[in-house]
């Protein structure tokens, strides 16, 4: 089962950052307090790119952590990365404004272009581990902690190959 958090303990940087822009940040730390991923708005601070663990991660055991944090690493990918509940989609936090000319096969990057696809269910930062939603790279902090698009096209690349 999972743990509440204390209801608007100090924010962590990583906290703040990812609230810092939204309209109801109230919001998010409500549904953190209560165990639960929120709703955040992609394109303001960050752009999300989704991917499909058999497209990114194509031969990784989705069971093995430290594998596919292995597998990101590899390509340059060092923080910034969930997956959702069931391990079988991974998203990547990358600058805003990658959603503008993003075009990658089978995966999608919301961002302001997004409509109502742009809201991203995201953890708490300090959760690292499942069940459920949690990240498997550290949560960023600010904005240079967001990873290079490009580091993604190489993963997508490398996975394609295979």
């Amino acid at each position: 089962m999972m743990r509440p958090l204390p209801m608007y303990s100090s924010l962590s940087e990583a906290e703040r950052f990812l609230v810092s822009r939204e309209i109801h940040p109230d919001r998010a730390r409500e549904a953190w307090n209560l165990g639960s991923a929120a709703s955040l708005e992609a394109g303001k601070h960050f752009d999300a790119i989704c991917l499909r663990v058999v497209t990114a991660l194509h031969g990784v055991p989705i069971k093995d952590g430290a594998a596919i944090e292995n597998r990101f690493r590899a390509f340059g990918i060092t923080s910034s990365v969930f997956t959702a509940r069931d391990r079988l989609v991974y998203y990547v936090l990358v600058p805003p404004g990658t959603d503008e000319s993003w075009q990658a096969p089978e995966t999608t990057c919301h961002g302001r272009r997004s409509g109502a696809l742009r809201y991203v269910k995201v953890p708490h930062p300090s959760r690292e581990a499942g069940p459920g939603a949690h990240w498997v790279l550290p949560a960023p902090t600010g904005p240079e902690m967001l990873c290079d698009p490009e580091c993604v096209k190489a993963l997508l690349a490398s996975a394609a190959a295979k």
